[in-house]
């Protein structure tokens, strides 16, 4: 009877797009733990009389549990049940969640966002895009995709504006509870509906298990040794920047100590790099499948960004319309980010690709591993010794200074895959 009842759901029309857009939901709640200390921040400096640099620890440490697992997390996925990998990353986080809003001590925050990004981090993303190769036919996959990383960008969204008013109300404590609540609801989804595959399929993937590990010693090791698959992840990592910093990290009180915005106003105004992200995606996405000239597309993305970031941080006088277009076209120019994805799978072979997009994943990861701390430190050291409600207040300067890493990382990152990777070959993908 069990067997009729998987074969029956595994025939309905609906089954794919709904396994798969539980996979997305599991990305959504990763995306919302790592985006929404943007909006915690405040809360945490306070009321554990933390610097700069502490939250910049704090939060990043969620990039290194996720970055010593990410590797084998693809691993673990080929060889393992998708849907009881998710089953146990989803309580992991769920756990430390919970023990994150009820954390006493700054240790003990850090050994919950520790245990956060160890669970989640490192399978959201890979068991969803896995669930899509597994369910999804070929002509859907693109469109399935789009629509998880989609579901991201709107967890990035949410994880601003409406999570400032949540917790506004009722306390960062509980808002966070809730945030674990829902990640209850998306691990009993997934329990009751999440299949791994079709039953046809299931003697395929056996065989290639058996083949994958007999080779994966020599992947992984043509992996690594594959210059290119380095040029992309370091330059992609860069252009990642502004969503650790200003949209994970410190966005919102750069916009409280700058510009007088209260936490919802500026919040309000650090969602718009997720708008951009979302509106652009499909943009270059789009634009890089009809073009010879993905690389090109890729860059062009990266001096849109430029172009934004050096506004911000020359002018520092701007409208709230204005930080609106800012912000937005920073997250626009980031949006072309997506395109290297599509360079990784095309520079690889098929044996390689999982191997190559993990290891890219790790490169992105350590962009806010690195530099969330880096940007914390560079502020404590500008900082002019002024205080309010317990809460150091940052200047203009110091926030120029620690925002000079955006600009000058993605200008090198630009330089390093412009001068030394072999753009013709790249470009014809």
């Amino acid at each position: 009877m069990p067997s009729h009842s998987h074969l029956k759901i595994n025939n309905t029309f609906f089954t794919p797009w709904i396994i798969c857009f539980i996979g997305g939901l599991v990305f959504f709640f990763e995306y919302f733990q790592i985006n929404m200390f943007n909006v915690l921040d405040k809360y945490l400096l306070q009321e554990f009389n933390m610097n700069a640099s502490t939250l910049g620890l704090l939060s990043s440490v969620y990039f290194y549990g996720t970055i010593l697992l990410l590797f084998p997390a693809g691993i673990i996925i080929d060889c393992f049940s998708i849907r009881k990998v998710i089953v146990v990353s989803m309580i992991v986080a769920i756990i430390g969640t919970i023990m994150f809003s009820l954390g006493t001590s700054k240790e003990y925050l850090i050994i919950s966002r520790l245990i956060v990004g160890l669970g989640i981090g490192p399978f959201a993303l890979i068991s969803a895009i896995k669930l899509i190769s597994r369910w999804m036919i070929k002509k859907e996959i693109f469109l399935a995709i789009s629509t998880v990383i989609s579901m991201g960008m709107l967890a990035g969204i949410l994880s601003q504006a409406p999570f400032a008013f949540l917790i506004n109300k009722i306390g960062w404590r509980q808002g966070v509870l809730l945030d674990a609540g829902i990640g209850l609801l998306i691990l009993i989804l997934t329990i009751f509906f999440v299949k791994d595959e079709p039953l046809k399929n299931k003697l395929t993937r056996k065989n290639n298990i058996k083949t994958s590990n007999y080779k994966l010693f020599f992947i992984i090791k043509n992996v690594i040794k594959r210059k290119t698959n380095w040029y992309i992840g370091i330059f992609t990592s860069f252009l990642n920047m502004p969503l650790f910093l200003l949209g994970s990290m410190v966005g919102g009180l750069y916009l409280e100590h700058i510009y007088h915005y209260n936490i919802i106003e500026g919040s309000t105004i650090t969602a718009m790099l997720y708008w951009g992200m979302l509106i652009g995606c499909p943009i270059f996405g789009y634009i890089a499948g009809i073009s010879k000239h993905k690389l090109k597309i890729m860059l062009s993305g990266a001096f849109v960004y430029l172009v934004a970031i050096s506004l911000l941080i020359g002018l520092n006088a701007f409208s709230k319309m204005q930080l609106y277009l800012i912000f937005f076209f920073i997250g626009f120019g980031v949006s072309a980010q997506n395109i290297s994805f599509s360079l990784i799978e095309n520079f690889n072979s098929k044996d390689e690709v999982g191997i190559a997009e993990a290891l890219h994943s790790i490169f992105i990861m350590f962009g806010g591993a690195i530099f969330q701390p880096l940007l914390g430190l560079i502020l404590d050291l500008n900082w002019e010794g002024k205080i309010e409600s317990g809460i150091r207040m940052f200047s203009s300067a110091a926030y120029n200074k620690a925002f000079l890493l955006m600009p000058i990382t993605i200008i090198l990152a630009t330089l390093l895959l412009a001068t030394t990777t072999r753009l013709k070959e790249i470009n014809q993908f």
